[in-house]
């Protein structure tokens, strides 16, 4: 927590295809980054927080839960921002060619261009709240085709009250696969998708009679 970059990765940073992080009951708040990456950055690596169902990771005897009274599986009040304004790219999840794959967590309170921005990569949601946050242009945006690595996917989760002063008014951008399952999206005026992707699987969603859920 509250750790500075002034360029990438302010809290987290994964770099190569073998690098892995594993967490569990963590806290990752209070990062920045001038550029991108406020809290988590992703270089061709991954980073699982809560994954239980992967096999790569398995917790170690020795770790320490976060604060004792404190909330848990938190990613929260990070900024990519630079002298107050917002990069291109700014993420505060940033993954290239990489993996990001989250249960359980809880992303409030951030500042960036983007919650998530991702290359050549994947973002995997799964129980999660995305709540209250403040974003300069699209929550989500997922670029590269033609391969299954290259998506976004929203499991069981909220997205709710963020805050998205970008022009287009939109959630998402994803080019090639995008799956979003038994969620709950509550962002009135705003649309799902700026760039609809190749593959979409939209199912059991409760959204705001507001939002058009497949497109512009």
């Amino acid at each position: 927590t509250e750790n500075t970059s002034n360029f990438s990765a302010g809290g987290v940073y994964v770099r190569g295809s073998a690098a892995r992080v594993c967490a569990w009951d963590f806290a990752i708040d209070g990062n920045h980054a001038d550029f991108t990456g406020g809290a988590v950055g992703i270089d061709d690596g991954k980073a699982l927080l809560n994954r239980d169902d992967d096999p790569t990771c398995t917790p170690y005897p020795g770790a320490v839960r976060c604060t004792a009274g404190e909330a848990c599986s938190t990613l929260s009040r990070n900024s990519a921002t630079h002298d107050n304004n917002y990069p291109s790219t700014g993420a505060i999840v940033s993954t290239g060619g990489g993996y990001f794959g989250a249960r359980r967590l809880r992303m409030r309170n951030n500042t960036g261009h983007y919650a998530f921005f991702s290359t050549n990569g994947n973002v995997h949601l799964n129980h999660a709240l995305i709540a209250d946050n403040t974003i300069g242009d699209q929550l989500a945006v997922v670029e590269g085709s033609n391969t299954t690595n290259n998506g976004l996917t929203v499991l069981n989760s909220t997205i709710a009250n963020n805050a998205i002063s970008g022009s287009a008014q939109t959630l998402f951008s994803v080019e090639y696969y995008a799956a979003l399952v038994w969620d709950i999206i509550d962002q009135p005026r705003q649309r799902a998708f700026g760039t609809v992707p190749s593959i979409l699987s939209a199912d059991y969603l409760l959204v705001t009679n507001q939002l058009s859920a497949l497109g512009p």
